[in-house]
């Protein structure tokens, strides 16, 4: 019973992501079928600039997040994915929330 308690847990957690994510204008994101990170696909902003800066790779988007937001990501182009994020949903719902808002405000923020 808590196996499957658990279980329906992370399902919510990813469905919150994941519809979250694809509400970024610009990312877009599948659902996992086994795996607790979600593969956002951010090409569409890829060549927008953050501050004076143009984000040409996904490790570019990766630190401007860090910096500017506190959100860790891992980039996609250390693994043959330029262009995508690897972003976990293991954590608390509200923090899950407060991630899709950071990545908003990042995303609106570029020119």
């Amino acid at each position: 019973k808590e196996l499957h308690e658990n279980l329906q847990v992370l399902i919510r957690r990813r469905d919150i992501f994941v519809e979250g994510l694809n509400s970024i204008r610009g990312w877009r994101a599948g659902h996992p079928q086994g795996a607790f990170y979600v593969w956002a696909d951010i090409r569409e902003i890829l060549g927008r600039k953050w501050h004076d800066k143009t984000l040409k790779t996904s490790s570019d988007v990766a630190e401007a997040l860090l910096e500017s937001q506190r959100v860790a990501v891992v980039p996609g182009g250390e693994r043959g994915l330029e262009g995508y994020l690897r972003l976990s949903f293991a954590i608390h719902g509200k923090d899950l929330l407060e991630a899709v808002r950071r990545l908003r405000e990042f995303t609106d923020s570029l020119t």
